[in-house]
């Protein structure tokens, strides 16, 4: 009888430290998640391997897969591994006054058998949706889930019962405890609060910024034009004299660069003391000495009609024709500038012009001392940014560097 007491107690530690291990590892991917969605100062963490672009937790606590009903997934993993905890210490928590209400808990190991399990089951589902979706992978989050999974195990060796009697065990106990009024009204309460606080999250997404960044990029590539073209005033985008200089390295046949211009444009809408220059690095052999292969070809020339359209103020408006309009060919460009009010044939003096072509060549050796190799990219304050950025941390960026909000 001893021996068989000395087993039980071993797996019992077992299981607090397993729930110990958990809850560590929880409140460590609920840093990561943090400095991921709310701190765009935060590097890389140390579960995201910059050579290894499947290895990334960074990744996954910025996509929609990190979280459910508006909380992240780490804050349903601390709670979990403290349910587990308060499980294991109901026997004694009961005697206190202020958990008296535990001793509803007759088969506490049953219940985190079947946790833990229902835990391991979803958190796999999730982790391979992520994998297939994203390809990209939380190792972080996938020792949670084997620590879930062990825990289910040993409760379930502990309980002395296999998986489908301590579900059985869970289901038969959770009916019985309704059945005493003063349970059942705790539990109603207890749902009701639950179920208002998700609708809050679920649909504010006060935990979750990134949703609301997901939905407005989608929001942004399914417009049918550049709806805030209009804050664009000729060559200017933004405030004459700010402070915070943005440098917008793009290529007027680079698809994403479509949707950074678009965000510029909101951001000059939404922001004072912020200004936008555009120094073109179109990806095209013609005129870029670092493009050794055909790629966006009449990129190159594209930029230049851009710089002519400079000299008569009407440079954003180029800007967003050949981003939007599609228009193809130069001559196809001429065709509708020309209905858009271009002087089409100053366009076409200055598009052949070596000032022009001059200036194009300037714009690419800036980009290239910025040591640019594709677009889209900006830079402020000297600090270059690669690829497409979230509206908000594209925003939090400018702030830092002194960008106000516009009331």
């Amino acid at each position: 009888m001893e021996k068989t007491i000395e087993i039980k107690i071993s797996k019992k530690a077992i299981l607090y430290l397993l729930a110990l291990l958990g809850f560590v590892a929880t409140i460590a991917l609920a840093v990561v998640y943090y400095n991921a969605n709310f701190n765009p100062a935060a590097g890389p963490s140390f579960c995201t391997d910059q050579q290894n672009p499947v290895v990334n937790c960074d990744g996954v606590a910025k996509s929609v897969n990190s979280q459910f009903l508006g909380i992240p997934l780490a804050y349903w993993g601390m709670l979990f591994y403290l349910i587990v905890i308060l499980l294991l210490g109901s026997e004694k928590l009961k005697k206190l006054k202020l958990f008296s209400w535990m001793e509803v808990f007759k088969n506490p190991c049953s219940y985190i058998a079947t946790l833990g399990l229902f835990s391991f089951f979803v958190s796999m589902t999730l982790a391979l949706v992520s994998f297939i979706s994203l390809k990209m992978i939380c190792v972080l989050c996938v020792v949670t889930y084997f620590i879930n999974l062990f825990i289910a195990i040993f409760a379930s060796e502990f309980a002395e019962e296999t998986f489908g009697k301590a579900i059985k065990t869970s289901v038969v106990d959770f009916i019985d405890a309704l059945k005493i009024k003063k349970y059942l009204i705790a539990f109603l309460s207890t749902a009701t609060v639950a179920v208002v606080f998700l609708a809050i999250t679920g649909t504010t997404y006060i935990l979750t910024p990134q949703i609301n960044d997901i939905k407005f990029m989608d929001q942004l590539y399914q417009m049918k034009g550049n709806d805030y073209a209009d804050v664009a005033k000729g060559n200017l985008l933004g405030d004459e004299n700010a402070k915070v200089v943005v440098k917008m390295y793009s290529d007027l046949m680079c698809p994403y660069c479509v949707m950074e211009n678009r965000l510029m444009h909101k951001v000059a809408k939404d922001m004072s003391n912020v200004k936008i220059e555009f120094v073109h690095y179109p990806l095209d052999k013609d005129c870029n000495k670092n493009i050794p292969n055909d790629f966006h070809v009449g990129a190159c020339n594209y930029a230049r009609l851009a710089l002519a359209a400079e000299k008569q103020n009407k440079f954003w408006d180029m800007v967003n024709l050949l981003f939007e309009d599609k228009a193809g060919s130069v001559d196809e460009v001429y065709s509708v500038a020309k209905e858009q009010g271009f002087d089409v044939d100053k366009l076409k003096a200055d598009y052949k012009s070596a000032d022009v072509n001059k200036k194009l060549l300037a714009n690419i050796d800036e980009a290239t001392e910025m040591n640019v190799g594709g677009t889209p990219a900006f830079s402020v304050k000297g600090r270059l940014y690669v690829g497409l950025k979230p509206y908000n941390e594209l925003k939090d960026i400018l702030i830092d560097a002194g960008a106000k909000k516009r009331k």
